[in-house]
Formats: structure tokens, sequence, C-alpha cells
């Protein structure tokens, strides 16, 4: 733990091109279901990275009393921008936000049998850290709140994901 916290060189997160591919899984917190991404990102700076990627989020149908939430898929792409607030540590803490733009698909059962499918807008914010595994790779785990506005409704997803990037 304490090699985790110790500050390091800024070479401990990869010069290299400044290119990086990074893929991540998760859960929405608040709903179940899971959450696959995968984004290609590009170094500008120390602290900045600028993210473009495609992820898809599912969340189950929920009975809630006497109702139903009707949960669904929503994929899209996204552009992020990443902030590095301390960079020089090995276990880099950041903060990220971002906007998707995409297609949702509500859940198809028993209580819900149209089929619906509806253009999607997410706007997402979050935190996490960046952990160089080595010199090229890296752990990261993030946990993000994102609204997915469709055509009649607006919601809260709140994924936590953890994955690996590939540092060029």
């Amino acid at each position: 733990m304490v090699s985790i916290g110790t500050p390091t060189p800024v070479s401990a997160q990869s010069r290299g091109t400044g290119i990086s591919i990074e893929g991540a899984i998760g859960t929405p917190l608040r709903t179940g279901g899971h959450d696959e991404s995968v984004a290609l990102g590009l170094r500008l700076g120390e602290r900045l990275t600028l993210l473009g990627g495609a992820e898809r989020l599912y969340w189950p149908t929920e009975r809630n009393g006497p109702g139903y939430t009707r949960g669904g898929t929503v994929s899209f792409v996204s552009g992020a921008l990443r902030v590095s607030l301390a960079p020089h540590l090995r276990a880099a803490p950041y903060a990220i936000a971002g906007l998707g733009r995409g297609v949702s698909r509500p859940n198809v059962n028993d209580v819900f049998p149209t089929p619906v499918r509806n253009d999607a807008t997410v706007v997402f914010f979050g935190g996490g850290v960046r952990i160089a595994a080595s010199d090229h790779v890296s752990i990261i785990a993030d946990v993000r709140a994102g609204l997915v506005g469709e055509s009649d409704s607006v919601g809260l997803v709140v994924p936590a994901r953890v994955g690996l990037a590939w540092n060029f």
C-alpha cells in the first residue's frame, strides 16, 4: 500500500507518444446491471487527456411498490476530458467530464411488451484514480454520475468501473 501512494517521477505514467487504449467494466450503483466501455486517449499535457470512446450501459426492470421502472440499454459514443489532479503520484487521482450521443432501448418484457428505440444524450462527470502498474499499463477505477436524456425523460445513472489502460 505504501508503494501505491508514494510519489514517483511522472515517467511512471509512461511518456510514450501520449496515446492510450482503455477498457473498463462495471455496474450502475443505484440499479444494478452492467457497463462496458472502450476509449482512445490523447494526452494533451501532463494533466489533461482527451478521450473518445464507446460505452454500453444496461439496467434491469425493477418493481417499485405497485409500479415498475422499465430499465433498458443505452449505447453511445462520447468525448471526455480527464484532468489528473496529481500526475506525479503513482496512484494519480483524476476528475472526468464528458458528453455522449447514442441510442436507448428500454427493456421489453411481460410488463413492457412494446419495443422502443430513442435517441439519447448523455452528460457525465466524476472522479477516479489511475495507478501505474508498469511503464505502459495502468489500472483505472472511477465513479461517474450521468444524466441520460431521451425523447420524453431524463434519468440518472451512476456507474462504478475498473479497467486497464495501455499507454503507447
